[in-house]
């Protein structure tokens, strides 16, 4: 009778609630695999920004999984162990780091933005090859990530919000990872399997959170917030347009225009929309049929087929040449030259 109570107590009390946290966080896992997919192979924005989500993704699935497995599966294997620390010292950095891509627009790292990963880099090679302890590790690393979200809080959600407009999204964000270090640090101050899988739910709950903001509406969560556009940027636009006639090229999109400058395309369109307060299209249009229409004013040029002039300067096609000319006009190109006197 003794045992047989034991077993029920066993399946109750400790099987039971194993398995279910087991597939709750394995869930929530999933969740977190699904946001690192959608981030590099659906969005495809090719933006600096980008990457570093889903890395942080990463990191916190890292984290994640290592407790999960730790906990329920009693692994605790030093490779695991050691994965787990390099994706919680790397959580803080790549937030740092996305919050600036967003505010500056950087579309490559300098060496500053590698100096982040140092720590943890080294942290984690020392773990693995077994030379220092994986509780103070552990401690060592979360202190770092406490002193991370200190910054970015301060310098990014307190001081810069007003001047900066970072949307709803990178506040959640932050205040989600905020959250995360709080759990995990719960874990490691308060001992006891029950305080750990606490840790663990509470962590899983903040993945189910954050797939479900990206799931109910991933454009807006997943923008840029409304970005200080660099006054040099602006000048290199205008430099772009007025003396490297860029729009001279031939099929040029605003992709291209932006891998010239070094700077991400949503940043990039909207130093164009600050320069000329109009799109790229129209703006490369515009410039095109300022040249033309110099042209046609020009005796050196007064042989030459109109469709000839504007293939020269960059359309495609006749129709797209005739509809931005009456567009920036208000006349078509022979009315244009008769109002100028030509025949």
């Amino acid at each position: 009778m003794p045992s047989l109570i034991w077993y029920f107590y066993r399946v109750f009390f400790e099987l039971i609630p194993l398995v279910l946290l087991t597939i709750f966080t394995g869930i929530a896992i999933a969740c977190g695999l699904f946001l690192i997919g959608y981030v590099f192979l659906i969005r495809k924005d090719n933006q600096t920004s980008d990457i570093l989500l889903g890395l942080l993704f990463i990191a916190v699935v890292l984290r994640l999984s290592k407790s999960l497995f730790a906990f329920v599966f009693s692994v605790n294997s030093l490779t695991g162990i050691s994965f787990g620390l390099l994706g919680a010292m790397t959580i803080a950095p790549l937030l740092l780091l996305y919050f600036e891509s967003n505010r500056k627009g950087f579309v490559k790292f300098s060496y500053w933005h590698y100096l982040h990963f140092v720590v943890p880099i080294l942290a984690f090679a020392l773990l693995i090859s077994d030379n220092i302890g994986a509780r103070h590790s552990y401690f060592f690393g979360h202190r770092l990530f406490g002193v991370y979200l200190i910054w970015i809080g301060f310098n990014y959600i307190i001081r810069n919000r007003s001047r900066f407009s970072f949307t709803s999204w990178h506040r959640q964000l932050y205040f989600c990872v905020v959250g995360l270090w709080l759990l995990f640090s719960y874990q490691m101050w308060f001992d006891g399997a029950f305080n750990y899988g606490l840790g663990i739910v509470g962590a899983s709950v903040i993945l189910y959170y954050l797939f479900f903001m990206v799931v109910k509406s991933p454009k807006s969560l997943l923008r840029n917030g409304s970005t200080e556009v660099p006054p040099d940027l602006v000048a290199k636009v205008k430099n772009s347009f007025e003396i490297e006639k860029i729009y001279l090229k031939r099929g040029i999109t605003v992709a291209e225009f932006a891998a010239s400058l070094g700077a991400p395309n949503y940043l990039v369109s909207k130093a164009i929309n600050v320069a000329y307060h109009k799109g790229f299209k129209d703006v490369v249009n515009g410039y095109r049929v300022k040249d033309v229409s110099t042209k046609l004013l020009d005796p050196d040029f007064a042989d030459d087929k109109i469709e000839n002039l504007a293939y020269d300067v960059g359309f495609n096609t006749v129709s797209v040449f005739y509809t931005a000319f009456k567009k920036e006009t208000s006349m078509a190109p022979r009315d244009f030259q008769k109002a100028h006197g030509l025949k």
